[in-house]
């Protein structure tokens, strides 16, 4: 929902939330571990509220001291973020998520629904997402072309006769005739 690395949402922390301007700003990003706001939709602010009533009120025992929105008990007995790989490896594992699943996946998905659904040029993305070089945006260039739809359906009409035109010239055929 937010398009922010799993890295970052690991080592969030509640100080860093802010419900009440629907942002979060990540204190220690990949990008020279500047600081980075990203803005929470409301689907992103509902589930953080789940998360913070789930410490807080379901686990109250074992995690309600937590700084970090998604802590984990170790085996020293403390509290620590919690280790993603680990655990999309262990659900894998126990054949909750498929094989093929990355924690990666939904970050590609929301950066590819922006490029594909919206009208945001790259650099409003790239400024969303946390990237810094356009080459990044590369490898999201064959979600625009879906963009493309409405224009190829307008002009699909033209290139219908165009075609049937360029057949019967070289089956010599009357166009009329492929026209039925």
């Amino acid at each position: 929902e937010t398009g922010a690395r799993p890295g970052e949402w690991v080592n969030a922390k509640w100080e860093w939330v802010n419900f009440d301007q629907q942002k979060i700003i990540f204190q220690d990003t990949k990008y020279k571990r500047e600081p980075r706001t990203v803005p929470l939709n409301k689907a992103a602010t509902a589930l953080l509220a789940d998360q913070l009533e789930d410490i807080t009120i379901k686990q109250f025992d074992t995690l309600s001291a937590s700084e970090w929105v998604f802590p984990s008990v170790g085996r020293d007995g403390e509290l620590h973020p919690l280790a993603y790989t680990g655990a999309l490896r262990d659900m894998k594992d126990d054949e909750i998520l498929p094989k093929g699943m990355h924690a990666h996946m939904g970050r590609h998905e929301f950066i590819s629904s922006l490029v594909e659904n919206s009208d945001l040029d790259d650099s409003r993305i790239m400024s969303l997402v946390g990237h810094h070089s356009p080459t990044s945006m590369q490898i999201y260039t064959h979600a625009r072309n879906v963009r493309f739809l409405p224009q190829l359906e307008a002009l699909e009409a033209g290139r219908r006769v165009e075609r049937t035109q360029e057949l019967g010239k070289a089956l010599g055929v009357p166009t009329k005739l492929l026209e039925t």
